[in-house]
């Protein structure tokens, strides 16, 4: 199952992420919700925690069967792995720190193969989200061994509706991470080079109508 060219190609940003909106979290007591700490919600589930990692030093390098890898060791979810002795720490400020050729990025793209089991009791008339804060630069998501989606921006949220993928019971997440992806060419700033789910992962369970966006504008004339 070879990886599909989205990452070096301009007109792809997004594959079935859900449309940027307002952060927020939703409660099911206001006494939770006065709290303003999202663990408190009931519809809130981290995954965060140590999770099944590979790391191949090129993406080509990715098994075909990667979805059934047999993963033998862990990574704490989140982090960077040039953190915990995959890669190695790159500074570069002026410099592109692979050869220019825009929108293309070397086949020596380092790789992390991501694999977390969790447990859901799943109810039907509801939606889930799952919700990753950062990855850099890109990745590739699956859960139960079926493709999800896409997304890079290494800096935003990453919103998948997975409701149509879970099952009751345990459920399997893969996410596939390249080091370099045509955004990279963007997100060239003056800084260490460092990969991976380096932000918090959960889920958020929602009603089959719900509140997905906001806005507030203020009146300046009362201020």
């Amino acid at each position: 199952m070879p990886l599909p060219n989205h990452f070096q190609d301009p007109q792809i940003l997004h594959i079935n992420t859900t449309p940027h909106h307002a952060y927020f979290i939703p409660f099911d007591s206001v006494e939770s919700a006065v709290k303003n700490q999202r663990e408190f919600s009931a519809f809130f589930t981290l995954l965060n925690g140590d999770w099944d990692f590979a790391y191949f030093d090129r993406y080509v390098d990715l098994p075909k069967d990667f979805l059934h890898f047999p993963f033998s060791e862990k990574i704490p979810v989140p982090a960077n792995w040039q953190d915990h002795g995959y890669d190695h720490h790159h500074y570069t400020n002026v410099n592109y720190p692979f050869p220019f050729d825009p929108p293309y990025v070397p086949v020596e793209n380092p790789c992390g193969l991501y694999h977390r089991i969790f447990t859901l009791s799943l109810n039907e008339k509801k939606r889930y989200l799952l919700n990753f804060e950062g990855v850099d630069s890109c990745l590739f998501v699956y859960v139960n061994r079926q493709f999800v989606g896409y997304s890079q921006i290494s800096h935003c949220t990453d919103e998948f509706d997975v409701s149509d993928f879970l099952k009751d019971g345990e459920n399997h997440l893969h996410v596939v991470v390249l080091k370099w992806c045509d955004g990279s060419y963007l997100e060239d700033q003056d800084k260490f080079r460092m990969s991976g789910i380096f932000r918090d992962v959960y889920l958020l369970e929602r009603e089959s109508h719900y509140l997905q966006d906001f806005l507030f504008v203020p009146n300046l004339r009362m201020i």
